[in-house]
């Protein structure tokens, strides 16, 4: 429900919601629908879960609305080392950073169904 996502400390970023954007990057469509869900052509590589930033050696949140990441993504096809019945998940990290457009800049997949992007 839109009435409980945290938009920010001023609501500043409830203009995303219900936007998307894409981007060709080789033969993938990366897709993010903010507050939503990203794919990679029709794959989803995660689901909204929460903002999140670092935390500072006082244990108190920095740059929270910085980051976001999407969990729960599709299953990776392989499993978890120790628990066979168990699927690794794609998730990804987004870095919001200030620019003249909504656009996605840069996408890596870190390690295996795990992604970084920046937009």
């Amino acid at each position: 429900s839109k009435s409980l996502i945290d938009f920010g400390i001023d609501n500043e970023y409830k203009y995303l919601y219900n936007k998307c954007v894409d981007k060709m990057i080789g033969s993938y469509l990366y897709k993010i629908c903010y507050f939503k869900n990203i794919k990679q052509n029709s794959i989803l590589i995660g689901k909204f879960h929460d903002w999140g930033g670092r935390v500072d050696q006082q244990n108190n949140q920095i740059d929270k609305y910085k980051y976001q990441y999407y969990s729960d993504g599709a299953d990776c096809g392989n499993k978890v080392k120790g628990n066979l019945d168990k699927q690794i998940k794609r998730n990804t990290q987004i870095e919001l950073i200030c620019g003249v457009d909504d656009e996605i800049i840069e996408i890596n997949e870190i390690e295996l169904c795990v992604y970084n992007m920046i937009v």
